[in-house]
């Protein structure tokens, strides 16, 4: 887990206890595990990015972003894990074919990078979402990238980014959410469709989402004090006060138990 200020922390107990690594250093914003060799992890801490290769008992630093800016998300190839992309603040995204060594610029989208989501069907498709240009998308693994912006400009509020999903099982199902609510896709952004929710529609912020990799009709998402879970595809929901007075960032699916929840909460 990534962390404001405090570097990133480990547990290997289902989040019982958990270990500093990089610790006093710095954001780290994005974590990157090796999907073939779970010692491999990438992070990017501040505006460099570093790797072990052993655990995380070591680390070396393999890029640093001259202009200073900071790195906000980074992915591997689910099928090659010598590639991997990393989103920067000002809107670039770059691109290493060789696990980290060196890196080339693939994309410049104008608008900070929240979020890339490489398809587990087809690596080769790609959505980055940025805070207030919309999502972006390749077919070709960056070489090309169309803007998705013309299909959500139909709702208000949909530019404003809040977090994104994209199914396990599919290269264009998505669910975004955004300070609209929630919309979904069925055809890789070419079209999207308002997700009826307990709340009216621009009145909310939500911050974080999820979808169960092994049953995509359950959503889940926050807002700054509430949980919302859907069984259905969001047909009804069911709403839980947050167990804290933070904001809750991010929620992650465990992938071993689809029942349990993590979500990672910060002060605003």
């Amino acid at each position: 887990a990534g962390t404001r200020e405090g570097g990133m922390y480990v547990s290997f107990d289902s989040a019982e206890h958990w270990i500093p690594l990089l610790a006093n250093r710095g954001d780290v914003r994005g974590i990157a595990v090796d999907p073939k060799n779970s010692q491999i992890i990438y992070a990017s801490l501040n505006q460099q990015i570093y790797k072990t290769i052993d655990g995380a008992k070591t680390w070396k630093q393999l890029f640093s972003e001259s202009r200073g800016e900071a790195i906000l998300d980074l992915q591997i190839d689910p099928d090659n894990s010598n590639i991997l992309y990393a989103g920067i603040n000002d809107g670039q995204v770059i691109k290493s074919v060789d696990s980290g060594v060196s890196w080339k610029l693939v994309a410049n989208l104008e608008s900070q990078v929240r979020e890339i989501l490489i398809s587990q069907a087809d690596p080769k498709i790609i959505y980055v979402a940025t805070l207030q240009k919309g999502i972006f998308k390749t077919y070709n693994a960056g070489s090309d990238w169309q803007s998705l912006r013309k299909s959500l400009d139909e709702f208000d509020g949909a530019l404003n980014f809040g977090d994104l999903a994209l199914s396990k099982n599919s290269t264009d199902t998505l669910i975004l959410a955004s300070k609209y609510g929630l919309l979904k896709t069925a055809n890789g952004g070419l079209s999207w469709q308002a997700i009826k929710l307990l709340t009216p529609v621009n009145s909310v912020v939500i911050y974080s989402l999820a979808v169960n990799p092994g049953n995509p009709n359950e959503i889940v998402y926050g807002t700054n004090q509430t949980l919302f879970k859907s069984r259905d595809g969001g047909k009804t929901w069911i709403s839980k006060p947050l167990p804290n007075t933070r904001t809750p960032r991010i929620i992650v699916v465990d992938p071993a138990n689809n029942q349990t929840l993590y979500l990672g909460a910060l002060t605003l």
